[in-house]
């Protein structure tokens, strides 16, 4: 993956549920779908992932996010954990980040729930790397510029959000040796979320100690996967 990304890499496009997403030009890979960047992120991350963490009366949540992308996932996390006053850790890794002109066209402030949020999206993209940042009382909010194999943390999580760029185009991101590491970092009834249900990604993470989920996808997808950790 060449890292002379420049803002002519990328086009922002609409999805069909009337939300932005951004397709890597060099790479032909969009960083939602094609079918509702909102809803996939909301069914996906939210729905199946940080809400079930609460459901199971944790007071606070470390969530660790590989790709922070466009940036939507963390925003609708912040913006779940101001509503329902739920506290979260939040480190995203991210070696290529969008530049910050192309950001500003997601209008992600325009979509139902998110009005007041265009200053802390700004924030999110904008705010200094490798530091933890306070978005609002009840987000704690880091990026990390970092290649994810050489990435090394500092703590365990809750959840991991997996959201790389697909097999095809990312396999570093989703062979056993790095789902090993995803293991190690999470914590005893932790669990990872990601919209791929490919099987050979299900067999890896069982082969990794995991316990998986197979649910029901966003629209437009069958399928995605849920995985706790168990012990090796």
């Amino acid at each position: 993956m060449s890292q002379n990304y420049t803002s002519e890499s990328f086009q922002v496009f609409k999805t069909k549920d009337g939300s932005n997403s951004i397709q890597n030009i060099v790479l032909g890979d969009t960083y939602h779908s094609v079918h509702g960047a909102f809803q996939e992120s909301q069914h996906v991350f939210i729905e199946n992932g940080l809400k079930l963490g609460f459901y199971n009366n944790k007071k606070s949540l470390n969530i660790l996010e590989l790709g922070f992308g466009s940036g939507l996932n963390a925003l609708l996390t912040l913006n779940n954990c101001d509503s329902q006053m739920h506290a979260v850790r939040y480190v995203t890794l991210e070696k290529f980040p969008i530049p910050k002109e192309l950001a500003n066209k997601l209008d992600y402030h325009l979509l139902s729930g998110l009005n007041n949020y265009l200053e802390d999206f700004q924030v999110l993209h904008e705010c200094e790397w490798n530091k933890f940042v306070l978005i609002s009382k009840f987000f704690e909010f880091k990026k990390v510029l970092i290649d994810f194999n050489e990435y090394t943390p500092d703590s365990t999580f809750d959840i991991i959000y997996h959201d790389a760029f697909a097999p095809q185009t990312h396999e570093e991101a989703w062979n056993e040796e790095f789902l090993r590491k995803c293991h190690s970092w999470l914590n005893q009834g932790g669990f990872l979320i990601t919209y791929c249900a490919k099987g050979d990604f299900k067999r890896t993470l069982k082969a990794c100690g995991f316990e998986v989920e197979t649910l029901k996808g966003p629209i437009g997808k069958r399928e995605i996967t849920r995985a706790f950790r168990q012990p090796l």
